[in-house]
């Protein structure tokens, strides 16, 4: 039998078997929306009203914490930020997913190279309104600057592997409304923290396209760059059911059967 050509049908079987173990379909799609998700489960009553009933708890690190750490004017913080401690996370979980968010803060002046520092996360509370604005950033204990500005990134990181199907990013004057003054501006998504592409900030749900991660970034930049408040996310989970081979998986693996079927028709024609 000829061994080089059975090395290459062999190879060629496993590049179009490999080819074909991506993750598959996306299902399932869930929608954490920071906007109503509460502190300690309460169901909150507004003039009477009940809102956002069976809220999500979001929890800091470690997880033996009772309840989020509440600082400047009631906002839910993953660290003491009036001790002027920063790090740690907000965990939240909905449809059998778990997210942990957490923050990090790099100066615009910091040389290249530097690494970012710990920053904290934190849900914006309005205080006497059921309105919040979602999911921003401290890096100082400045009660001013809660949103996501120059610098900071939001890192999201879920128990599994998702596909981003859509954000709704928050502006600074606490609704999703970017038009006017507000249109055209611009953030920040990577799922490396490494490579970094840029979006318009847009009224209502913000789409993405096959964007599969377990870690999302958002962060200030892009050619027009404002700040904003990270309002809600929704992704699918991703099946593990491997997924359908593509048509040039079929021809590979078409294509190293041959081979193998054309070396043991020589090694059959050499016995006889």
């Amino acid at each position: 039998m000829n061994i080089s050509l059975v090395k290459v049908a062999v190879a060629t079987l496993l590049f179009a078997t490999a080819g074909a173990s991506f993750a598959g379909p996306a299902v399932h799609p869930t929608t954490f929306d920071f906007s109503h998700m509460q502190s300690n489960g309460i169901n909150l009553k507004v003039s009477g009203k009940l809102e956002f009933a069976n809220a999500v708890l979001p929890q800091t690190t470690p997880v033996t914490a009772a309840k989020p750490i509440t600082c400047t004017g009631g906002d839910l913080c993953s660290s003491n930020v009036d001790g002027k401690s920063f790090g740690g996370s907000l965990t939240y979980a909905s449809g059998g997913i778990t997210l942990v968010a957490s923050a990090t803060f790099l100066s615009p002046t910091a040389k290249k190279g530097s690494t970012p520092i710990a920053a904290a996360v934190m849900q914006d509370h309005v205080s006497g309104k059921v309105e919040v604005a979602g999911l921003g950033v401290y890096h100082t204990n400045n009660n001013s600057d809660d949103n996501v500005t120059a610098g900071e990134t939001l890192k999201m990181s879920f128990s599994q592997v998702v596909q981003l199907k859509s954000v709704v990013m928050d502006s600074d004057g606490h609704t999703n409304t970017w038009t006017g003054s507000n249109a055209g501006k611009t953030f920040q998504y990577s799922t490396d923290d490494i490579h970094w592409q840029s979006a318009s900030l847009t009224s209502g749900q913000i789409g993405f396209a096959n964007l599969q991660s377990n870690t999302f970034y958002f962060s200030y930049g892009g050619l027009h760059p404002d700040q904003f408040y990270l309002g809600a996310m929704t992704v699918s989970a991703v099946s593990s059911i491997a997924a359908v081979p593509e048509p040039e998986t079929y021809a590979m693996l078409l294509a190293g059967l041959g081979l193998i079927g054309a070396a043991v028709k020589r090694r059959k024609a050499k016995q006889a």
